[in-house]
């Protein structure tokens, strides 16, 4: 039998709430239950049987309806794969559960613009992408709608220090090694994307005699730089920075 996936994406209106994907077979009857989305998603069901749950369809809107006061999707038409969508597999339909939270009305005269105004700081490493559902209603009888779809793509700004994956690296070398010899590889990694997110390494303390026997490339390797003598100097501390694009560090 062949199976069609619909794609189910439920937003709220202060963030994605999740995504959820069922399988059914073609041409189950009108009435038939596709999934429970209150269930599935952890939904209030009081939420969405006050209607303040909406269906967005698009094209597909004769396909699947919204039982609001079962939480569930069901049936609406018959679904023809072929018909729908000749021979691509797999066979997808897509929709958007929209939960108004709060349910704002905003009256418009028609000559003014409309604004979306930011009401708390936005956080890029927690979520990249916001999507929202803006729906106009006019005042007639029935009342007419119409709907948009905004997607936010929030940038990334420089507010994360690169962070080492450890405190503290040990290494042990033989006396008289020699110049170039690895040492070490040091690592550390920084939330943010881009050039923001990019880290180098330098010695923190230039001035200390250490830091002309040891260097550091640009990926983090430690380098033998100069001649160690093991009856001179038995242990080394090297302090070394990790700095990323924007000037901010960590050692």
């Amino acid at each position: 039998m062949i199976r069609q996936v619909l794609v189910i994406s439920v937003l709220c209106f202060d963030y994605v709430i999740g995504h959820v994907s069922y399988s059914i077979p073609e041409e189950m009857a009108k009435g038939s239950l596709v999934g429970n989305i209150v269930q599935d998603l952890g939904l209030d069901l009081k939420r969405v049987k006050s209607g303040k749950a909406r269906l967005y369809t698009g094209d597909s809107a004769q396909f699947i309806e919204l039982n609001k006061e079962r939480g569930v999707l069901l049936i609406k038409e018959k679904i023809d794969r072929e018909a729908l969508c000749r021979q691509t597999t797999p066979c997808a339909l897509h929709f958007q559960i929209t939960l108004e939270n709060p349910l704002e009305l905003f009256p418009s005269d028609g000559s003014k613009k409309v604004e979306m105004i930011l009401q708390k700081p936005l956080d890029r490493e927690k979520q990249e992408h916001i999507s929202l559902i803006l729906t106009a209603e006019d005042g007639g009888e029935p009342q007419m709608t119409g709907t948009m779809q905004i997607h936010v793509t929030v940038l990334d700004a420089n507010d994360n220090a690169p962070v080492f994956s450890q405190a503290i690296y040990k290494a042990a070398i033989t006396e008289n090694s020699e110049k170039g010899t690895l040492v070490i590889k040091v690592t550390a990694s920084d939330a943010d994307s881009g050039q923001n997110g990019n880290v180098t390494y330098v010695v923190g303390n230039s001035m200390d005699p250490v830091s002309k026997l040891f260097r550091i490339t640009r990926n983090g390797e430690v380098i033998l730089d100069g001649p160690v003598d093991y009856e001179k100097e038995k242990i080394f501390n090297l302090d070394i920075e990790a700095i990323d694009q924007g000037g901010l560090s960590d050692s």
